[in-house]
């Protein structure tokens, strides 16, 4: 079905418009250069916190040596913070310092004005049924 081809090419382009934008606005942010792994993992958490750098990866689908690199980053920054966990003396838990969370919340901001930026042709009830339609997938 050709449908599904033009599909694929509108989603495709919707979502290099949205990276491409994040990308140029991000580094206005971005003094402790965090980069685009560190951004993710950094939003994640703020959504799963507290949680052990195997739980970001399954979230991430990353593994476990490219979270440990990419927290031991954050860490040395401020951005995050490792504590035992209550159940598990062998897990660390991980969770967002008020440096970090600072930071997601500019992050936030922006994927806010991109998303503005993406659906500005859109009607109100246009908006409400996208939001419907990507709920579902």
């Amino acid at each position: 079905m050709q449908n599904k081809y033009e599909l694929m090419q509108h989603l495709d382009r919707v979502m290099r418009r949205i990276n491409d934008s994040m990308h140029q606005k991000i580094p206005r942010i971005d003094t402790n250069r965090v980069g685009p792994l560190g951004t993710k993992v950094l939003t994640i958490l703020a959504d799963n916190e507290p949680a052990s750098i195997k739980e970001i990866g399954t979230l991430m689908a990353r593994d476990k040596s490219q979270m440990t690199r990419a927290v031991g980053a954050l860490e040395s920054k401020g951005l995050i913070k490792r504590e035992e966990s209550p159940h598990d003396a062998r897990v660390g838990l991980i969770s967002l310092t008020v440096e970090g969370r600072t930071f997601v919340e500019a992050v936030k901001q922006i994927m806010s004005e991109v998303v503005d930026e993406v659906i500005e042709p859109l009607s109100p009830g246009e908006i409400k049924q996208l939001s419907t339609i990507l709920g579902k997938l």
